[in-house]
C-alpha cells in the first residue's frame, strides 16, 4: 500500500453512524414513501392540474411572483396578508428551471404536498411501531378533501403546513434523542413555515416549552429554546420592518391581528356566541377529517371506559352538538371557502355568489349530514384521546406529547379567537392524527375475541377512507373542470372577441388578477351593495361569465364542461353581454 489508512476519528464515526442511522430508516420504511408517491401521482393524473388560470386567492401571489420574475422587483400585493416570502422564493426555484406559468407553479405546490404527506408519516412513525397505521394517517392526510384542493393551486396552505410538519418532525426527533442536529434542523424549517405564515411560531414556543419542560433551565435548553422561538421571530420582525422601509407593506398585512380584535370586542356580535360556534366549528371539522381513525379503538378498550370522566365528558359534548346541529340544521360546510354547498372549491361567480340563482345544483342535503354526523363522532372520540393524552403526560411526563398537545392546543386557540376559513385548519391533520394513535386504547392483541372486532374495524376504517378518498378526487376534479371551462370562455372574450378585463365580470379570480389595484378601495361599498356590481374590482360588467342565463343579458355563446367523475352533468359555463 503507498498510503496508510487513516484512523477513524470522532467526526469519522459519527458521520458514519449517521449514514448508516439515515440508510437504515430509509430502507426500513422506502416502501412507504415510494407508495405514497405513487398514489399521489396517480391522483394527479386523475385529476389533470395543468392549466393556464389562477385559482381562489392565488391569483394575489402570482402576481407578485410575475412581477419578481420579470422585472426583478419584490412586490406584494395589497390583498396579501401573511410574510409570503419563502412561498414565493419556492415558486421562483421551480419557474427558473421550467419557466414562468400557472401548471409550473402548480406542481412546485404539488411537489411539497407530497413532502408533507411524506413528513406526516415519518411523524406518525415517532410514536408508533405500527406500519400500517402510520400509512395510513399519511393517506388522511393527502386525500383530505381541502388538502388535496388546495394541494392543486399556488395558495400558501399546503406548503406551510408541509414545512409545519417538517418542522415538527425534526423538533420530535430533537426532544427524543437531544441531538443538536435535529433541533437546528426543526428551526430552520419552522422559519422557513413562519416566512409563509405566521402561525409558524406556535410551533416554535410550542417546542421551547417542551425542551425547557423536558430538560429544566439549564444553559443548553434555555440557549435552545431562545433559539428556537427567537430567531423566526426576529427574522419575522425585521421582514415587516423591510417591507415597510420599501413601501411595500401590504394593505391587508395585518387582517388577522384586526379580526381577532373584532371577533374579541366588536360590539357588532355577541362575543360569547362567536366563540361558542367557532369551538363547534372546529370540533366538527377537525372531527371529520380524522374521522378513520377512530375504528383502531378496541371496543372491549372502550367499555371498559365508559364510566371514566374523559369518556363521559366527550359523550355530553357530543350529545350537546349533536342536538345544537339539529335544532338549528347546521352541517358541513360551516366555515366555508374550499368545502361549500355546492362541493369542493370556492364558487365566486356573480349569478351563483352574489345574485343567489341556482344555475348548479348543490350537493344533497344527506351529504353534508353525514359528514357532518362524522364530525361529532370523530370529535367527540378525538376529545376522549386527547383528554387522555394529557393524562399520559402528567402521568408520565413525556415531553413529545407536552409538545404536540402545546401546539395544537395553542393553534386551536388561534383559530377560536381568529375565525377563518376551512382550509386554516389542515396544519392540525398530522398533529391530532398521532394523538389519536397514541391517546386511543386499541384491542387486545391477547384476547382472541378481539380478533373479529379488529378486522371489522379495518374494514370499516378502509370503508369510510375510500368513501372520503373519492370525494375528495371527484370534487376537486370537478372544480378544475368547470374552472377551465371558464377560463376558455374568458380566453374568447379577451383574445378571439378582444373585450379588454375592465369590462368583464369574470369572476373572482379573473377580476382580481387583472384588474385589482391597491388604491381601489371601491370594492369595498360594491360589496355593501352586491346589486350594482360584484365586490371583486369590477370596472364596467358590460360582458358577463356566469353558470346560467341572467336578466338583463344575452347569451353570446356557451362552453361545456367536462366532468370525469359526473359525466351525467351536463354543466356549461355562460358568456354574457349586456342587452341595451
Amino acid at each position: 500500500m503507498l498510503f496508510d489508512p487513516v484512523p477513524a476519528g470522532p467526526r469519522t464515526i459519527g458521520a458514519r453512524y449517521r449514514l448508516m442511522h439515515l440508510r437504515a430508516v430509509l430502507s426500513k420504511d422506502s416502501t412507504a414513501v415510494l407508495t405514497l408517491t405513487a398514489i399521489w401521482v396517480f391522483v394527479e393524473l386523475l385529476i389533470h392540474p395543468a392549466g393556464e388560470f389562477p385559482l381562489n386567492d392565488d391569483w394575489s401571489y402570482t402576481r407578485s411572483l410575475q412581477q419578481w420574475y420579470a422585472m426583478h422587483h419584490y412586490n406584494l400585493l395589497g390583498w396579501t396578508s401573511m410574510p409570503l416570502a419563502a412561498h414565493l422564493v419556492w415558486g421562483m426555484v421551480f419557474c427558473k428551471i421550467f419557466g414562468f406559468s400557472f401548471t409550473v407553479l402548480r406542481y412546485s405546490t404539488l411537489v411539497l404536498g407530497c413532502i408533507g404527506g411524506i413528513g406526516a408519516y415519518f411523524l406518525s412513525r415517532e410514536f408508533s411501531e405500527n406500519k400500517a397505521a402510520c400509512f395510513f394517517t399519511a393517506l388522511i392526510l393527502l386525500l383530505n378533501p381541502i388538502y388535496l384542493n388546495l394541494s392543486n393551486t399556488f395558495m400558501t396552505d399546503v406548503p406551510f403546513t408541509s414545512f409545519l410538519i417538517l418542522s415538527i418532525l425534526f423538533f420530535v426527533k430533537g426532544l427524543r434523542q437531544g441531538r443538536l442536529t435535529y433541533i437546528i434542523q426543526g428551526i430552520f424549517f419552522v422559519l422557513v413555515a413562519t416566512m409563509i405564515r405566521q402561525l409558524g411560531l406556535l410551533a416554535a414556543g410550542a417546542f421551547s416549552l417542551a425542551l425547557l419542560i423536558k430538560d429544566g433551565f439549564a444553559k443548553r435548553s434555555l440557549f435552545l429554546s431562545v433559539l428556537a422561538t427567537g430567531l423566526p421571530l426576529a427574522v419575522y420582525f425585521l421582514y415587516n420592518h423591510w417591507l415597510g422601509t420599501q413601501h411595500i407593506y401590504p394593505v391587508k398585512y395585518d387582517e388577522g391581528f384586526h379580526r381577532i380584535q373584532h371577533n374579541l370586542f366588536g360590539e357588532d356580535h355577541s362575543t360569547f356566541k362567536y366563540l361558542l360556534r367557532q369551538a363547534l366549528n372546529i370540533f366538527v371539522y377537525t372531527g371529520f377529517f380524522i374521522f378513520p381513525l377512530i375504528f383502531r379503538a378496541g371496543r372491549t378498550a372502550i367499555w371498559r371506559s365508559r364510566r371514566s370522566p374523559a369518556f363521559l365528558i366527550c359523550i355530553v359534548v357530543m350529545a350537546g352538538i349533536g342536538a345544537y346541529c339539529l335544532v338549528h340544521r347546521n352541517n358541513i360546510p360551516l366555515m366555508g371557502n374550499v368545502m361549500n354547498p355546492y362541493g369542493i372549491g370556492p364558487v365566486d361567480m356573480r349569478d351563483v355568489t352574489i345574485l343567489r340563482l341556482d344555475h348548479i345544483p348543490p350537493l344533497p342535503a344527506i351529504v353534508w349530514q353525514m359528514l357532518c354526523l362524522a364530525g361529532i363522532i370523530g370529535g367527540g372520540v378525538l376529545l376522549w384521546a386527547m383528554i387522555d393524552s394529557i393524562r399520559n403526560v402528567q402521568r408520565n411526563d413525556r415531553p413529545l406529547l407536552w409538545f404536540l398537545l402545546c401546539f395544537a392546543i395553542a393553534y386551536c386557540l388561534v383559530m377560536l379567537v381568529g375565525g377563518g376559513y376551512d382550509r386554516y385548519l389542515i396544519p392540525l391533520i398530522p398533529v391530532l392524527s398521532v394523538l389519536m394513535l397514541t391517546g386511543l386504547p386499541e384491542q387486545d392483541e391477547d384476547d382472541p375475541a378481539s380478533k373479529m372486532n379488529r378486522q371489522l374495524g379495518r374494514c370499516a376504517a378502509v370503508f369510510f377512507f375510500l368513501v372520503g378518498a373519492w370525494f375528495s378526487v371527484a370534487g376537486t376534479t370537478n372544480y378544475l373542470s368547470w374552472n377551465k371551462a371558464r377560463w376558455n370562455a374568458l380566453r374568447y372574450l379577451t383574445y378571439e372577441a378582444g373585450i379588454p378585463p375592465t369590462r368583464i365580470d369574470g369572476g373572482f379570480e379573473f377580476n382580481g388578477y387583472y384588474n385589482y389595484n391597491d388604491e381601489d378601495i371601491t370594492y369595498l361599498k360594491e360589496k355593501a351593495d352586491p346589486t350594482k356590481k360584484s365586490w371583486w374590482w369590477v370596472q364596467d360588467d358590460e360582458y358577463m361569465i356566469t353558470f346560467g342565463p341572467v336578466k338583463g343579458y344575452a347569451i353570446l355563446k356557451t362552453f361545456p364542461c367536462h366532468h370525469t367523475f359526473f359525466p351525467f352533468l351536463s354543466e356549461n359555463i355562460f358568456v354574457l353581454k349586456r342587452m341595451p
